[in-house]
Order: structure tokens, then sequence, then C-alpha cells
């Protein structure tokens, strides 16, 4: 089997769907049919390699938007497995989870929820949830499978990929991710610009998966991507 035969997880977060578009997309003639373009192409890649998705967070922009972004969502997302952002939850509380658009793409079978201290085995990889604001633990299972950590939390690698001041606990060798030890890879959403790291030689490898469309002005130059996870563990942006 070649590398390419072998793609078990298609990795993405960030999509933040919105009725409108921002202000330095709001030249589209269309913002649904925008949205719709790279939504198409994680789905026609999902297809190609027969793979799942999986995405870390923030699927909305807003928890409540309207019926016409939920029926679009229903109808252009494809399957995935996930974790919500704080733009998914009420209040940025997962406890009000229920009252979200995400529960509503819950019940209709778009989304399958990764919660918190319940794995769940896909295509040989066990998923493991870390929702927004919720506590990192480690991996400690035994056995031979790939064990990914889905974490919705801002973390960064180098001075091209976070804000001015960001806090260094909230840096790849900080505390956040040794309190996820054991894994052998991480998925994160929140932070908007996309990178792909290890803290050291024979670490797990670390994807921040990065805005899922292009939504801001200073995000003019910054080239959008989805990611292949294959079964080996490698990750390719």
């Amino acid at each position: 089997m070649s590398k390419s035969d072998d793609v078990r997880l298609i990795l993405c977060s960030d999509i933040h769907l919105s009725e409108r578009p921002p202000i330095f997309r709001s030249d589209e003639p269309d913002w649904f049919e925008a949205m719709a373009r790279p939504l198409r192409e994680l789905q026609d890649t999902a297809d190609q390699y027969q793979a799942k998705v999986v995405c870390a967070g923030d699927v909305f922009d807003k928890w409540n938007p309207s019926p016409a972004l939920i029926n679009f969502a229903i109808d252009e997302l494809p399957l995935m497995y996930a974790v919500p952002g704080q733009h998914d939850l009420p209040h940025h509380r997962y406890t009000d989870i229920k009252s979200s658009a995400y529960w509503t793409l819950v019940k209709a079978g778009k989304i399958i929820n990764l919660e918190p201290d319940k794995p769940i085995e896909v295509n040989g990889v066990v998923l493991h949830g870390f929702p927004w604001n919720s506590e990192l633990k480690p991996c400690t299972s035994s056995d031979l499978c790939l064990h990914l950590a889905v974490v919705h939390k801002y973390i960064w690698s180098d001075e091209t990929n976070h804000f001015p001041g960001a806090d260094s606990d909230d840096h790849i060798s900080g505390w956040k991710i040794r309190g996820l030890a054991g894994f052998d890879a991480m998925v994160f959403g929140d932070n908007h610009k996309g990178f792909l790291a290890k803290t050291h030689a024979g670490a797990a490898t670390i994807l921040n998966s990065g805005g899922f469309m292009r939504r801001k002005r200073d995000e003019i130059d910054y080239t959008p991507s989805f990611a292949l996870m294959y079964g080996d563990g490698k990750i390719e942006r």
C-alpha cells in the first residue's frame, strides 16, 4: 500500500460559517456559494481517499445563526467528527451546547460530537475530544492504535503565527501541550494562522489547522488549508 492510499483522516478547523460575508469579503456576489466552494473541496478530498473528516472547532461564527445558514450547513458540510469551539457555544459554555446550532447539526447527523473522556475509534485512529475550555489530559492508553487529540485552544509555534504579546504558556513547548502527553498527534483549532510543528525530534506532531477560508484583510496573503493524516501518524497540510 502506498502512502497516498493510506489516508485515514482529513483534519480541519475554524470554518466559521456566517450568514453575511465579513467586510473583507463583501464583494462576493453570493456568500453562501463562496463558503460552499472550500466545503465541496473538503468533501471531494474525503471521497477521494475514503477518509473521515475531523474538525477542531468553530464550525459556526455564531452559536445561533438563522435557519437558512443551518440548512446550508446540513446541505454542504461534510459528515464530520468535531469538538465545539467558543463560537459554537452559547456564552462560550459547553454546558449549554444543546441550545446551539452546532447541536442541531449533531441531531441532524452531520456532526458526531467528540465528548470529553469518551474516545472514538475512526479508521484505526482513536479520537479524543477536548472542546473549548475543557481540561487537557494525557493519553494513558498502551494499545497499538494511533491516538489523536482534537483540541480547540489557542497555541502558537513562532513569531509568524501568533498575535503580539501571546502568552508563553500557549507556545507549543508550554504546559498546555505537556498536558497532552502520550498522544501520537494533535490537531488544534482557534488560532487562524495555521502551522505544522513538533517540539523536538520524536515528539508528537502538532497541527494547528488554521482558518478554513480567508475572512479578514490581514489574511490576504494567507493560504488556507486542511490536512491529511496517514496510517503511520504523519500529517501533511
